[in-house]
C-alpha cells in the first residue's frame, strides 16, 4: 500500500512519518527512511536515491550507473520483501517513478509513506491513501510553543500573554511555533516585545524559505497569479458578483493567467484554499507572498511589483515617495475606497468630470505621462470609463471649471496612469500642444462623477517640477498590469478606454 502525509511546508508531515517510522519499522523485513529527497535528488541526482534504498533493504553496497538500472534492481530484487519505505519531501512524479513506481515492485504487506506539499502528485501516482496534515489547535500550539521557549531556569514576566501573540502568530503551523519558541528561549521581557513588533514587517526567514519551496516550484504565470491572489484577492469570492467588485476570475483572464487551471494548481501545491466560495491561505503563506513582492527594497514600495498597503498607495499618489523605476508598461488604473487621495491631489480636483491642463513648454520630454484622478459614487468602478482628450486654447475658458468640494456621496477614488510612451504612435499626438481638454464617459450615469483632475507626471531627469506636477517621480506599474483600449484616434481628440475587468489594484 502507498500513503501520503499532505501538507503545508512546516506544518508537521516529516515529524509525523518519523514517529510512525519509529513505531511500526519492526514489523517489517526491511526498513528505510529517504529525507529530503527534493533537494538531494537535485543535487546529487536520483540515483544516489536508488543506492540508499537498495544498500538499506538489501544489506549490500552498490553503485548505480542510470536511474533505469535502479528501477531494474528495486523492482527484481524487493518484490517478494515485506519492506516499510518513507520517502520524505517529494515534489516531482519522476522522483516517485524512480523509487517507488509501483506497488508490483515490494512484496504484500508492504508500506510506502510520501510527505509532500503536491496533491496533484499523489493523484497521477495512483497513491492508495491520502491523509491531510490539518495544523495544530490551539492547546496544542501552546504546549509545543511552550516546549521550545520556555525558560523555567530565567522565567520572564508576562509570560503567558506575549507568549499567546506568538501563538496567534503561527497560527498553527508547527515550524513557526519551534522557530520562534527557540530564538525567544534566552530572551528577556523587553526583547520579546521588540520581537513581535518586529515580526509585523520583517518575518523570520527560516519560516519563510521552508514555505516558499512550494512557490519556487510553480511556472512564471502561477507565481503571478499567487500574488495576485496574496496581495489583493485574499477574501474575495471566486464566484461572479453582479456589482462586479469581487469579480476576481475575468482580473486573471484580463491579465491572461487562465485562472481555472493556475488556481487548482494553487490548491493542489497547498498555497490556497478556496472557503465558503473565497479565496483563502495561512496568514503566514500570503506574509511569504508580500515577503516576496517586497524583494530586495522592504522599505521601498515605489519598487514593488504589487502595493496594497492603504498608506503607501497614499504616499506614491500623493507624492511622498520618490520613484526610482520607470514605468514599464505605460499605463495603471487603481480602484481605491474613499476620497483621501482626491482631497491631496494637485492641481485640486474640478467639480464635474471635465478638467483643462495647461501645458509647460517642453512638455513632452519634461514629463514622462498623464496621472488622472476622479471621486464619485461607488458606480463608477463597476463600468468601463472611456477617457476623451481634446486639444485646445490655452487661453479658453471653461464656465464649470470649478473645484471639486467633497460630499457624503463621494465613495470611490480612481486613478490612471497613461504614459507619454503609450500615445505617441496615435495620430492625436502632438508635443506642441498648449493645453488639452480632459473629459470622463462611462457606460454608467456620468452623474456617478462629482470631481476630475488630470496632472503631469514628472521624469526623474526632468527639469522640475511645475503648477501642474504633482511630484518629481514615475509611477511604476508591473507586467501584469493590462492595457486601455484606444476607442478613437483624430488630430484634434483622443478617446482611450478602461474595461471595467482591468484592475491594476483594489483596495
Amino acid at each position: 500500500m502507498v500513503s501520503a502525509l499532505l501538507g503545508y511546508g512546516g506544518s508537521g508531515k516529516t515529524t509525523l512519518a518519523s514517529s510512525l517510522y519509529m513505531k511500526i519499522s519492526c514489523h517489517f523485513q526491511g526498513h528505510c527512511i529517504v529525507e529530503s529527497v527534493r533537494e538531494k535528488s537535485s543535487k546529487h541526482g536520483l540515483e544516489t536515491m536508488q543506492e540508499k534504498i537498495i544498500s538499506s533493504l538489501l544489506k549490500t553496497k552498490m553503485e548505480l550507473l542510470s536511474v533505469e538500472e535502479g528501477k531494474h534492481i528495486i523492482r527484481s530484487r524487493l518484490s517478494r520483501s515485506n519492506v516499510l519505505i518513507i520517502l520524505d519531501d517529494v515534489s516531482d512524479r519522476k522522483q516517485l517513478d524512480a523509487l517507488a513506481g509501483s506497488h508490483r515492485w515490494f512484496g504484500n504487506g508492504s508500506r510506502i509513506i510520501i510527505t509532500t506539499r503536491d496533491e496533484h502528485l499523489l493523484r497521477t501516482h495512483k497513491v492508495d491513501h491520502v491523509c491531510p496534515v490539518t495544523l495544530l489547535s490551539h492547546d496544542e500550539a501552546i504546549s509545543l510553543f511552550n516546549k521550545h521557549a520556555y525558560n523555567k531556569n530565567s522565567p520572564i514576566n508576562d509570560y503567558d500573554k506575549l507568549s499567546l501573540h506568538v501563538v496567534s502568530y503561527a497560527n498553527g503551523l508547527p515550524l513557526a511555533l519551534k522557530v520562534l519558541g527557540s530564538f525567544l528561549y534566552d530572551k528577556d521581557e523587553k526583547e520579546w516585545m521588540s520581537s513581535l513588533a518586529r515580526l509585523k514587517d520583517i518575518p523570520q526567514i527560516e519560516i519563510v524559505e521552508k514555505l516558499k519551496i512550494s512557490y519556487d516550484g510553480l511556472n512564471i504565470v502561477e507565481k503571478e497569479l499567487f500574488l495576485d491572489i496574496a496581495c489583493f484577492f485574499r477574501g474575495k469570492s471566486i464566484e461572479f458578483t453582479y456589482h462586479g467588485s469581487d469579480e476576481a476570475m475575468e482580473v486573471f483572464e484580463a491579465c491572461g493567467y487562465h485562472p481555472d487551471i493556475g488556481i487548482k494548481v494553487l490548491r493542489q501545491k497547498a498555497l490556497i484554499t478556496i472557503v465558503n466560495g473565497k479565496f483563502d491561505m495561512h496568514d503566514l503563506v500570503q506574509e511569504m507572498g508580500h515577503y516576496i513582492v517586497r524583494g530586495e527594497h522592504p522599505n521601498n514600495p515605489e519598487k514593488h511589483s504589487r502595493v496594497w498597503k492603504d498608506d503607501e498607495i497614499r504616499n506614491m499618489c500623493h507624492g511622498d515617495a520618490t520613484m526610482g523605476n520607470v514605468i514599464k508598461n505605460h499605463y495603471m488604473l487603481l480602484k481605491l475606497e474613499g476620497h483621501e487621495i482626491a482631497k491631496e491631489f494637485r492641481p485640486p480636483l474640478a467639480s464635474g468630470s471635465i478638467f483643462k491642463l495647461k501645458l509647460p513648454e517642453n512638455w513632452s520630454n519634461d514629463f514622462s505621462g498623464f496621472l488622472m484622478c476622479a471621486v464619485g459614487t461607488y458606480e463608477i468602478s463597476y463600468y468601463s470609463q472611456r477617457i476623451c482628450m481634446e486639444h485646445v486654447s490655452s487661453c479658453m475658458e471653461y464656465k464649470d471649471d470649478m473645484v471639486w468640494e467633497e460630499s457624503d456621496n463621494d465613495k470611490r477614488t480612481l486613478i490612471w496612469y497613461v504614459s507619454f510612451a503609450s500615445l505617441k504612435h496615435t495620430s492625436w499626438w502632438n508635443s506642441t500642444y498648449k493645453a488639452v481638454l480632459f473629459s470622463l464617459g462611462l457606460e454608467a450615469d456620468i452623474q456617478s462623477f462629482s470631481g476630475f483632475g488630470v496632472a503631469l507626471v514628472a521624469r526623474k531627469s526632468g527639469s522640475g517640477p511645475t503648477e501642474t506636477s504633482t511630484t518629481q517621480q514615475e509611477y511604476e506599474c508591473s507586467h501584469y498590469t493590462p492595457n486601455f483600449n484606444i476607442v478613437q484616434d483624430l488630430q484634434y481628440a483622443l478617446k482611450i478606454e478602461f474595461p471595467s475587468k482591468y484592475e491594476a489594484g483594489n483596495v
